[in-house]
């Protein structure tokens, strides 16, 4: 059941209740806190994700690894491993120097499954 259960917190993320429940529980939080903490990692990372796509166009490697790895972190701090990884996979290949076209691909990757986490 996703998105009901964020929607009585009024957040834009489309997490599963059971994802909720468990990520809580591994942070020792409440629910209803780790839903506030997730939402202002989230709402970050819109605004790195906006930040890493003109990078990436603008072929900006040293911005394209600073907010990667910024975004990296942010989201395995609220244990959204998934995308921390997909992040971690364009700061990676950017660190080893490699190709431009390789760098956008990762991104695109991060890109479209972030895409999948807003809610409605």
């Amino acid at each position: 059941m996703q998105g009901s259960f964020i929607a009585e917190y009024n957040t834009p993320m489309n997490l599963t209740q059971e994802m909720i429940e468990e990520n809580s529980r591994a942070m020792q939080i409440p629910t209803h806190i780790y839903v506030k903490v997730a939402t202002l990692a989230f709402m970050e990372c819109l605004r790195d994700m906006d930040v890493l796509e003109k990078a990436v166009v603008d072929l900006d490697v040293k911005t394209i690894q600073f907010i990667s790895h910024r975004m990296k972190g942010t989201l395995g701090n609220v244990r959204l491993d998934t995308y921390a990884g997909l992040a971690a996979q364009v700061n990676d290949a950017v660190k080893k120097g490699e190709s431009i076209d390789n760098i956008r691909e990762l991104f695109v990757q991060f890109k479209v499954a972030f895409e999948t986490m807003k809610g409605k």
